[in-house]
């Protein structure tokens, strides 16, 4: 089914009208959730902000333009993380030496740790807490020791020109397994791992992915979606 065209912008907006959008001049946007708090920063060394997620972004849309987030955390309730890009003109010269070129920036999600849910729903069927991830580029596994051995990943996953892989699947070390439970939309399939003939893993990760049963009658605050349905199969 075709990817909606509209989802940054709609959900942009929904940010911008009882959500939270980061619209300043930061490249790179950290959030770690703690549970029912966000913890956020621009640079890796700074001190965090925490906030209560609720009250930041009451409608659970947390989005950035420009920046390239970085995840990880515990979630608890219903919230949707996105990020878009923003194209920059920079002209140098004068004259008939005058150009102009345009940079693109931001629109990458990096998962640099687990980011799983606070009331798990393989445990508890009553579970309630939800999660997407909306990049107009890429969702990322980050190259990094957290993510050496295993990543656990619970959301609905949505990559509306790129797709969901690992960052140096090809040439990280073998990084144990994507632990996913939730949902992948992508444009572009991307590769998380690499494996040799006898299917003994040589670089980055496998596979243990299972859909979050869940997403097929809710969905995370302003996730984007086609506006219709499409019946794949029935019983009688």
């Amino acid at each position: 089914m075709p990817i909606p065209p509209f989802a940054m912008n709609d959900l942009e907006t929904a940010a911008e009208n009882g959500g939270y959008n980061f619209d300043g001049d930061e490249d790179t946007l950290y959030l770690t959730f703690a549970g029912d708090s966000l913890k956020y920063r621009f640079n890796y060394k700074d001190q965090p902000t925490t906030v209560y997620t609720k009250d930041f972004a009451p409608n659970g849309v947390i989005f950035a333009s420009g920046a390239t987030i970085r995840l990880q955390g515990t979630v608890g309730g219903n919230v949707t993380v996105g990020s878009s890009t923003t194209t920059t003109a920079i002209t140098k010269g004068k004259g008939k030496k005058k150009k102009t070129t345009y940079v693109e920036t931001g629109g990458n999600i990096y998962l640099d740790d687990d980011i799983v849910y606070k009331n798990d729903p393989n445990s508890n069927p009553n579970a309630t807490d939800m999660l997407g991830i909306v990049a107009e580029q890429n969702v990322f596994v980050t190259d990094n020791n957290a993510n050496s051995k295993d990543i656990h990943i619970q959301a609905a996953i949505f990559a509306q020109k790129g797709g969901f892989g690992a960052e140096n699947y090809a040439s990280r070390p073998p990084s144990g397994s994507i632990v996913l439970n939730g949902g992948i939309t992508q444009n572009t399939r991307l590769a998380v791992g690499t494996f040799n003939w006898s299917g003994k893993i040589v670089s980055g990760f496998s596979k243990s992915y299972h859909y979050d049963n869940r997403l097929m009658i809710s969905s995370p605050p302003f996730f984007p979606d086609t506006g219709s349905l499409e019946i794949v199969s029935w019983y009688e």
